[in-house]
């Protein structure tokens, strides 16, 4: 707050090192590292978070997000492919992949990897949504409807798989259904 990132570094710092597996403090380095825009410096802490605990799903994802962010798609898809290592049977890793492959622009992965997110996690939402909205981005509604479908029988009290099939149901011009 007093504009001396560098006091602000080491007393974060000097935390951690007396506790180097707590996530709390090494996220708010990370945090602190961001906006002082050192992310060379906060993809290195994340590397430290990840080695502490390799199951730390954030770590992964805000380490991928700032390589992506660097421009380094190649970087961000290792750490996204050591997410999906460390947790195969999560859908996560997954999700993020398709994401970034989406990012991208190779939506024939993207929707390799979004599938099998649902199949790893049948009732995440995101990577359902995201498959149904890469469809229909492509304009492949039946394929949108299918998806928007299979959405509403795994989760039929939710409001985004509802959501999700009216608004393939419009795009595909069937009225009186995207109304029901």
């Amino acid at each position: 707050m007093n504009n001396e990132a560098a006091l602000g570094t080491d007393v974060i710092g000097s935390a951690i090192r007396s506790e180097p597996n707590n996530v709390q403090l090494r996220q708010l380095m990370v945090e602190h590292l961001i906006a002082t825009n050192d992310r060379t410096g906060a993809i290195r802490e994340l590397d430290g978070a990840i080695k502490a605990n390799p199951k730390n799903v954030r770590a992964y994802e805000l380490k991928a997000d700032l390589e992506q962010q660097s421009g380094d798609a190649a970087a961000a898809a290792r750490t996204i492919e050591a997410l999906k290592k460390e947790l195969p049977d999560q859908g996560i890793g997954y999700f993020r992949a398709g994401q970034l492959a989406v990012a991208q622009k190779k939506p024939d992965v993207a929707i390799k990897e979004l599938q099998q997110a649902i199949q790893k996690a049948p009732q995440a939402i995101e990577p359902r949504v995201a498959l149904v909205g890469l469809y229909a981005s492509q304009n492949r509604l039946d394929d949108a409807s299918r998806v928007a479908e299979e959405f509403v029988k795994a989760a039929p009290r939710n409001l985004l798989a509802y959501q999700a099939l009216g608004e393939v149901r419009l795009a595909q011009k069937r009225l009186p259904e995207a109304e029901a």
